[in-house]
């Protein structure tokens, strides 16, 4: 019945809670076990640094041989660099698997990236990078092995076995830790689909009667009206409303392990196969992290503000993040409550200024593509609206801060969309969107007891790459060609990061498209 009822109001769903605004566009063009301790633990060794040097076989080896083959063309020589940074990053995140763990996802991902034709084909032509390939599905094989979730039966709810039937039923019997997930998820849709305030708000009438219901009603926009308006409220700081206590909460432990959800950092290719480089969040001042895709929910969001994805454990000091929605939502009874809990401000530019300078260590979380981001959303689909958009860095330059391109594989997997598959649907969102400020979004994933249509989003593993921090010099008046010259290199690497990770995350991954 809730299932039901969720379905009443799902096709006037806006976008999801993590929306930005765009602002006004600028002119331009842009179209880029030993002893007593575990088997992961002796894999995650095996893997480090300093074993790989005691071996003989340290972080120079995947760069043996780059430039020492003879009549090597250069898409050979790309091609094996590309390979050694892959192969690096997989060793990196396999070592951090004692403070992050790895889910069986993501293993069965490196995995199948290790064993992939065009893998085999490069590291076949380099000794010391087929030794490490080697090494590396021991390692992901002892991991496997190891892991506390090994024995379970796995999810019926994969994408190939989507393609096979119309409708499948879920099993009733599962493991208890599954339904703990898929509660979470639920308890997630509440606040960030508006057809479940509705519902909620519908039963408050039932309940209460109408008179009563009008009475509270009006008395609560009132205060928010006060707040907001009249007392000036900031959104973030001292007098924000956040509660520390709701980002720790477990149950966005279970909202993680659902998908299941992690986060990485990005190198360059010179970087990965390097000797190793300094942290470049070690800086005092803020960080504006822009993610994309936006996507239907942008789960990933949670990642930051959360830390259920342990993105904490990518950074040398810790960040205090904080993020910005849309303006509507806070007009929304429970969304507008759990929004300023959880540390979200309103996505204006007094707002993502306020969230870059109320600490040294700030982090603001930006989705730069916003509502219209949204539309775009489908599976594998690489399309982001960034075409013309300078505000978010125009208010870096003015703050100082760094920008910091993020890009999250799965994102748009989540659900399948209507708007992505009929060119009349998208047409008429898109008109719907431009008056509404938020887009309604034709969408279905799966339900509780099935697995093939519903409002709960498939189980798609997550990943948040995040990326390295672009330096903007502090001036309260930037020039086109500072904002040009940002954006040119905000682009370039989400698309050096979309091109080096989507073959081991999500190798369907369409080209990254820039509208």
């Amino acid at each position: 019945k809730l299932q039901f009822l969720y379905l009443i109001g799902f096709f006037a769903q806006p976008s999801a809670l993590c929306a930005a605004p765009p602002f006004p566009p600028t002119p331009t063009t842009m179209c880029q076990s030993e002893g007593n301790k575990p088997v992961a633990q002796d894999a995650a060794d095996a893997l480090t640094n300093e074993s790989f040097k005691s071996e003989g076989v340290g972080n120079a080896s995947f760069e043996s041989g780059l430039s020492a083959v003879k009549n090597e063309s250069p898409a050979a020589a790309a091609a094996r660099r590309r390979v050694a940074a892959q192969m690096k990053h997989v060793a990196g995140e396999v070592a951090r698997n004692e403070a992050a763990q790895l889910s069986l996802q993501h293993l069965s991902l490196f995995d199948a990236f290790l064993a992939r034709e065009n893998v085999a084909a490069v590291c076949d032509e380099d000794v010391a990078l087929d030794e490490q390939r080697d090494r590396l599905v021991k390692a992901v094989s002892e991991l496997v092995a190891a892991h506390p979730h090994a024995s379970e039966a796995p999810s019926g709810d994969t994408e190939a076995a989507q393609a096979d039937g119309w409708f499948r039923f879920a099993p009733l019997v599962q493991p208890l830790r599954r339904y703990g997930e898929k509660l979470s998820v639920w308890w997630l849709n509440f606040f960030t689909l508006y057809p479940a305030v509705l519902v909620a708000l519908a039963c408050l009438y039932h309940v209460m009667g109408g008179a009563l219901f009008c009475t509270v009603l009006a008395g609560y926009y009132a205060h928010v009206w006060w707040t907001d308006k009249a007392c000036q409220r900031p959104w973030h700081g001292e007098g924000s409303g956040q509660q520390p206590w709701l980002r720790k909460a477990r149950i966005y432990d279970a909202v993680a392990g659902y998908f299941p959800m992690r986060a990485v950092r990005y190198q360059t290719e010179g970087a990965a196969v390097s000797e190793g480089r300094g942290d470049a969040f070690d800086r005092k001042g803020g960080y504006l992290f822009g993610v994309h895709p936006h996507g239907v929910q942008t789960v990933s969001v949670y990642a930051y503000l959360t830390d259920a994805a342990h993105i904490s454990s990518l950074f040398s000091r810790p960040l205090q993040f904080c993020a910005e929605t849309l303006a509507a939502n806070f007009w929304v009874p429970f969304i507008r409550e759990y929004a300023v809990a959880l540390g979200f401000g309103n996505a204006s530019r007094e707002s993502i200024a306020r969230g870059l300078t109320h600490a040294e260590n700030a982090a603001v979380v930006l989705v730069v593509g916003g509502a219209k981001e949204s539309l775009f959303s489908a599976p594998h689909s690489s399309k982001v609206a960034l075409q013309g958009r300078f505000g978010f860095l125009k208010v870096a330059f003015q703050t100082g801060a760094a920008v910091v391109p993020c890009w999250t594989f799965g994102e748009t997997s989540l659900f399948d969309n209507a708007a992505a598959t009929s060119p009349r649907v998208s047409k008429v969102l898109r008109a719907m969107q431009k008056y509404l400020t938020f887009a309604p979004l034709m969408v279905h994933g799966r339900g509780v007891f099935n697995y093939s249509f519903g409002v709960v989003p498939y189980r798609r593993p997550v990943t948040s790459v995040v990326g390295e921090p672009i330096l903007c010099e502090k001036t309260a008046a930037p020039t086109k060609e500072q904002l040009a010259a940002a954006h040119a290199q905000y682009v370039a690497q989400l698309r050096e990061m979309v091109d080096l990770y989507r073959d081991i995350y999500e190798p369907d991954a369409e080209d990254l498209c820039v509208m």
